[in-house]
């Protein structure tokens, strides 16, 4: 089957518009205290064929992108030739992620909603832990967004942060389409122009994530 006849998760533009959700760059769940956001996404999550959804702007993808960091260091990954999403090639990424799909529906009904279904078994897809992640090293951040570009137009990211122990062991799963290594945040921010628009878009909030969790 082509990634393109994938089943993935949605939400309306227009809805997102309406609440202020899309600003430019990484907004901090804080920045609307009144507004339960993922709720709000629940709300209005809905799933259809990706093919039709990368061509379409007035439905915004939502991505669970999770930063992985120990002690200062932050997990850093670089997408081969070999990836599928070609618009990426050779980019580095500190966002472990994906799609929301039909299966995370089927989580959700263990106890997570379809974003978290849809976050862990992402994780689990990409990487592999030497320690299973608790919910108290889970940090929900907030929203991410761009739409300077043709990948960001048809994409929302939601931010997580995953503190994991001195001692935990990480290696990237798919090694023929990812390599993956610990970088500082400043050796990333010499390099940054050489990151997704995403990962670029989250040093600066990540330095206060790192001072929070040592």
């Amino acid at each position: 089957m082509s990634k393109y006849d994938e089943i993935i998760g949605f939400v309306p533009r227009d809805m997102l518009e309406k609440h202020a959700l899309l600003a430019h760059g990484f907004s901090p769940t804080t920045s609307l205290p009144n507004l339960d956001e993922r709720a709000l996404l629940l709300e209005h999550l809905a799933f259809a064929k990706r093919g039709p959804l990368e061509e379409d702007p007035s439905r915004k993808q939502l991505i669970p992108y999770v930063v992985v960091t120990r002690g200062d260091k932050i997990f850093t990954m670089r997408r081969k030739r070999a990836s599928l999403e070609a618009r990426l090639h050779d980019k580095g990424s500190i966002g472990v992620g994906g799609h929301l799909s039909r299966v995370d529906e089927v989580n959700s009904a263990a106890g997570f909603d379809e974003i978290t279904a849809g976050m862990m078994r992402e994780l689990h897809e990409e990487l592999a832990l030497s320690q299973a992640p608790t919910i108290e090293q889970l940090t929900y951040r907030g929203l991410i967004n761009d739409d300077t570009n043709e990948v960001g137009q048809v994409h929302l990211g939601l931010v997580y942060h995953l503190a994991l122990s001195p001692t935990a062991h990480v290696e990237v799963r798919e090694v023929e389409k990812l390599e993956g290594g610990w970088s500082s945040l400043e050796e990333l921010e010499l390099e940054q122009t050489n990151l997704e628009t995403w990962s670029a878009l989250l040093l600066a909030p990540l330095a206060n994530w790192l001072q929070s969790s040592l």
